[in-house]
């Protein structure tokens, strides 16, 4: 009987497929867009006035992101008062479907914190994050 030996081009062709799957598992999952580059309120800004809404741009979101399983919540680090629950919502005027929106009432000056988590549609592919803003007394 004559033993089966892969060749080098075989080998080299089962890496490459092996190294894409693995690239595209890797991208599959959303994430927030250029490091928050495209983040209402920007991650770490300084705003003289509240913000009327909270807009998160997503990469990677195959399909678009999961409108029941995609959350946004706002909350005031002082006291740790929520300040919104989550009810973020698919901005489904994007293409993509790969912005989440939630409104905002008022806020105070203080410390604040965004966080989301986002899944995508595709492949169910998550990822969870945070980032603060502040919002300042404005100079009279």
């Amino acid at each position: 009987m004559s033993r089966i030996r892969p060749t080098k081009l075989t080998i080299l062709t089962l890496v490459t497929a092996g190294l894409g799957l693995l690239l595209s598992l890797a991208t599959a999952h959303p994430r927030l867009a250029q490091f928050g580059a495209t983040a209402v309120p920007a991650p770490g800004a300084v705003l003289t006035a509240s913000p009327p809404q909270v807009r998160l741009e997503f990469e990677g979101a195959g399909g678009g992101l999961d409108p029941k399983r995609s959350f946004i919540w706002v909350i005031k680090v002082e006291g740790a008062e929520i300040v919104d629950l989550g009810n973020a919502h698919v901005d489904l005027d994007v293409a993509d479907r790969n912005v989440l929106v939630v409104g905002l009432p008022q806020l105070e000056p203080g410390l604040y914190t965004v966080k989301w988590i986002a899944i995508s549609l595709d492949d169910n592919g998550f990822s969870e994050g945070s980032y603060p803003f502040a919002i300042v007394a404005a100079a009279n």
